[in-house]
């Protein structure tokens, strides 16, 4: 692979980085308050569900818990946005 390849791959795999974050804060912001606090935690500053309990006061199981239904919802956006 020449340094052209190397860059066009760079490249590419930036614009997927990009489309991939833009396609997850739009679907963040279709959340309710609570719901985009809880996602924005985990998935954008990448904490652990322990820490994300720390910070908003409860248990670990709850933040588990909310995460699973988080994420059948944001799976649910995310197939809508894909047919339209």
């Amino acid at each position: 692979m020449d340094i052209q390849e190397e860059e066009i791959g760079l490249e590419n795999d930036f614009v997927d980085q990009l489309v991939n974050h833009v396609t997850l804060e739009n679907l963040l912001d279709s959340l309710p308050p609570t719901s985009k606090e809880l996602a924005h935690l985990v998935f954008i500053q990448e904490l652990s569900y322990q820490e994300v309990a720390q910070i908003l006061s409860i248990p670990e199981g709850t933040v588990k818990s909310r995460m699973y239904h988080l994420r059948k919802q944001l799976k649910k956006q995310l197939r809508k946005e894909v047919k339209h």
